[in-house]
């Protein structure tokens, strides 16, 4: 197996220096395969977003991103993620890779804007992957968002055949009547219930009701942060559909995703 180069934070950038970075290229997506549980293969990837600063390295996205955020640029940083990310799955279809689905996250300032539907549509056209094949994640917070321009995107996507999935779930104040009638396919554990489900009870228990309220709601479970033998098992024995994590696999770029890809069992 390849190994992914090293990643660390900075003091957050300016949003000048953002800006700078996006305009000379330095972003770079990596990939984190998501093991299909019952069929022992590569389902996907997730897509995640590195700076190839310069000077200082492979700067990690939460140095970067709140700026992004917050200066708006998020717009711009989140189209060149979306288009790579469709683009580097096309690739792999045209290269006989196992047809799989490939997870981008979106901020909230994204599915808010008027016309992100149709941005999205185009990006899919422009690139020929399937509607089914991309996966938007959305932090649980916006996904049980009732705000309108929401509500309509989100079903627009998936009148697309868009997959939709809430990531970190169970980190915050989730209503369960919005859970039924939002359009999502999956909820993604969060990895600080995952890191200490082998240890602490309550962590476990969350872990196991998460998965049982999801299957009970026909949405596949995806759990992240998987690092150890035993948490794979115990996921496994729980019936955690997909695993993510540096047990499997850890982020890294196009070609170390793509050795990893064909005939992997872990």
């Amino acid at each position: 197996m390849g190994t992914a180069p090293a990643t660390h934070s900075l003091t957050a950038p300016t949003v000048n220096a953002l800006a700078d970075g996006l305009n000379k290229g330095e972003f770079v997506p990596f990939y984190q395969p998501l093991w299909d549980v019952q069929h022992q293969c590569w389902e996907g990837a997730e897509t995640l977003i590195r700076w190839q600063h310069p000077t200082e390295g492979l700067i990690q996205s939460d140095t970067f991103i709140p700026v992004a955020e917050q200066s708006g640029l998020i717009l711009e940083l989140g189209a060149f993620v979306l288009r790579a990310a469709c683009q580097q799955m096309m690739h792999w279809r045209q290269r006989g890779l196992p047809e799989g689905i490939i997870a981008v996250n979106v901020s909230a300032l994204q599915i808010h804007q008027p016309d992100f539907v149709e941005d999205l549509a185009r990006i899919l056209r422009d690139t020929g992957l399937p509607a089914p094949a991309l996966e938007l994640e959305l932090t649980e917070t916006l996904a049980l968002e009732d705000t309108p321009i929401l509500i309509e995107n989100l079903h627009r996507c998936q009148a697309l055949g868009i997959r939709l999935s809430i990531d970190d779930f169970g980190t915050g104040s989730s209503s369960l009547a919005r859970l039924q009638c939002c359009p999502v396919t999956r909820l993604k554990i969060d990895k600080t219930f995952v890191t200490h489900m082998t240890t602490e009870p309550k962590d476990r228990a969350i872990t196991e009701s998460v998965i049982t309220l999801g299957h009970n709601l026909n949405l596949s479970i995806v759990a992240e942060g998987v690092e150890t033998a035993t948490q794979q098992q115990l996921l496994e024995k729980l019936g955690c559909d997909v695993l993510q994590g540096y047990r499997l696999a850890r982020p890294a770029d196009a070609e170390t995703t793509e050795a990893l890809w064909p005939g992997r069992s872990v």
